[in-house]
């Protein structure tokens, strides 16, 4: 395994490099990870490709959007008690 200290005798692009685990493959079975044989590949056309793409993209923005709004109030909300000098329902 890469640690920081080995970071000069490498050089500086060992800094930068992905370090691949390899004992998480010494006990690798390929037959439990290997897919089915009854499973065929499904293929998709770029336009419902895209369509996917793009229904997924809204639907992340509309959870985005939940999200940030529950986030602002919660921030108002504490900073309202903080300000309150209620520090114990602040946490």
């Amino acid at each position: 395994m890469f640690h920081v200290e080995n970071a000069q005798f490498f050089g500086l692009c060992a800094l930068y490099r992905s370090v691949i685990n390899d004992e998480a493959f010494k006990n690798w079975d390929s037959s439990v990870h290997a897919p089915s044989a009854g499973l065929q590949q499904q293929t998709m056309d770029a336009e419902s490709f895209m369509a996917a793409v793009e229904a997924d993209c809204r639907e992340r923005t509309e959870r985005r959007k939940i999200t940030e709004a529950a986030a602002e109030k919660l921030k108002v909300k504490g900073n309202e008690l903080f300000q309150a000098g209620d520090y114990v329902k602040v946490v």
